[in-house]
């Protein structure tokens, strides 16, 4: 499973990441930090799972999902 957080904390990021990693199926974890770099690892990397902070700084997350298909 690839899965992706796009959150502007970085102290949150950090905490998602490490409980993420004691799943075996978990196969990818990535992250960015804003929206730009985030729509940019959607097509990269195509993630199973992402997790989308709803209160980023230069959108909403809400806003964010208008943009991914």
């Amino acid at each position: 499973m690839k899965i992706l957080i796009l959150d502007d904390e970085r102290q949150a990021i950090t905490v998602l990441q490490s409980r993420l990693k004691r799943y075996t199926y978990v196969s990818d974890i990535d992250f960015a930090t804003n929206t730009k770099e985030g729509m940019s690892k959607m097509q990269q990397l195509h993630p199973n799972v992402l997790f989308l902070d709803v209160d980023l700084s230069e959108m909403s997350g809400l806003s964010f999902l208008k943009f991914i298909d």
